[in-house]
């Protein structure tokens, strides 16, 4: 958590105006119920892969792999969300240096920390954990005394269109909630540990992005936000001077770093199960004899981020993104209405996620839809004609 309203706020705020306030207890149902179906698949089967192994075995191989597939799109494109977004506040630090090259170095450092074990990425990402939430409470804090009421006009709930696709971007502020269930094997106690951290996390974040973004407004004003790359950073400058400004960047950047080094640990746990299901090259499946790791799968995730993150725009990046986590939940709320036995959560909440996530995702705009459906022609014909040709060969 906190990544996501360093990232998302200017985009929602384009959207509906200070109306995006909304949009966060919006967005917040929808991952609380696709993130319950997502818990209840991961006790029932705990494997790692998500929707890829849900889908294989609740619905039928090639429905599975295109969960796996979606999930492998998301995540590249919320990696590179991130990264774009990490160099608008790095830029406020140190003005003049590659943006590019930070890019690479960024990613590089979180493939790293992931190559060398669960241990040593988790230790780091608590780290920084504590210091993002920390950064956040303190811009709230002291924050509040500079909020003006004036800001918040015109505030404009009205506008259903505005609000809906700001309630989608926000779904992909809190599209975190999807990652615990793709490594389930590495969990200890799923039963327990699984729903206690998607409550806690999903109460801690929404309470903190809504007091976050609260402020804000109530001190820039919506088209000030809608206008910066680093919009929380510009918000700091107006009541803590160039100090918050330096504090609330390097906020961003341990957030961003943080969620980064749990995307690439979440997505090589997918192209691990799906390798070793013979669905991706055998070779990916190979874990590493000292760090225990998919040490390959984690270096390919690795290479993958940093494409779209050194040559696409923000905007496109996160729409897309925000959309595939909409299809991904609808997929996995499927596969909860699918289990056959006594469910742990009442049948409503899977038929409400889906339903919330299908809504969402129409609001989208449709370059998003394009690059979903284009990214799903090209694994479709890879399961179909690439796929047989590589299990051959095994």
């Amino acid at each position: 958590m906190g990544a996501g309203i360093f990232v998302t706020i200017n985009q929602a705020s384009a959207a509906a105006g200070s109306a995006f306030l909304l949009a966060l207890p919006i967005g917040a149902i929808v991952a609380g119920l696709s993130g319950l179906s997502s818990v209840e698949l991961g006790i029932r089967y705990p494997k790692s892969g998500g929707a890829y192994e849900f889908g294989r075995v609740l619905i039928s191989p090639v429905v599975g792999f295109i969960g796996g597939w979606l999930y492998l799109l998301g995540g590249i494109t919320a990696s590179s969300t991130f990264a774009i977004a990490f160099t608008g506040y790095f830029n406020l630090l140190l003005p003049g240096v590659s943006l590019k090259l930070a890019t690479i170095v960024l990613i590089a450092f979180a493939t790293a920390f992931n190559y060398f074990g669960v241990r040593t990425s988790s230790l780091v990402n608590g780290l920084l954990v504590i210091t993002k939430v920390g950064v956040l409470v303190g811009f709230v804090i002291i924050g509040i005394p500079s909020v003006s009421m004036v800001n918040f006009q015109p505030f404009d709930p009205g506008n259903i269109g505005g609000l809906f696709r700001a309630s989608a971007l926000m779904v992909f502020a809190y599209a975190g909630f999807a990652r615990p269930v793709t490594l389930v094997e590495e969990v200890s106690c799923p039963q327990k540990t699984l729903p206690q951290a998607m409550f806690s996390a999903l109460f801690i974040a929404s309470a903190l992005y809504f007091a976050t973004s609260s402020v804000a407004i109530g001190v820039l004003g919506s088209n000030a936000i809608e206008q910066s790359k680093a919009p929380l950073s510009k918000a700091a400058v107006s009541f803590a001077g160039y100090p918050g400004e330096i504090v609330v960047s390097i906020g961003a950047l341990t957030a961003i770093g943080s969620v980064l080094l749990t995307e690439v640990l979440a997505l090589s746990r997918v192209v691990f199960a799906m390798a070793r299901g013979g669905d991706l090259p055998a070779w990916l499946a190979v874990v590493h004899p000292r760090y225990l790791v998919p040490a390959r799968a984690v270096i390919l995730v690795g290479l993958f981020i940093i494409l779209p993150a050194l040559y696409a725009t923000l905007g496109t990046v996160i729409t897309a993104s925000s959309l595939t986590f909409l299809i991904y939940y609808a997929l996995m709320n499927i596969c909860a209405l699918r289990l056959k036995d006594k469910q742990i959560y009442n049948r409503l909440i899977p038929i409400g996620g889906l339903a919330t996530a299908l809504i969402l995702a129409f609001a989208l705009p449709l370059e998003s839809a394009i690059i979903n459906a284009v990214v799903v022609v090209i694994g479709i014909a890879y399961y179909y004609w690439v796929k047989p040709f590589i299990n051959k060969n095994r």
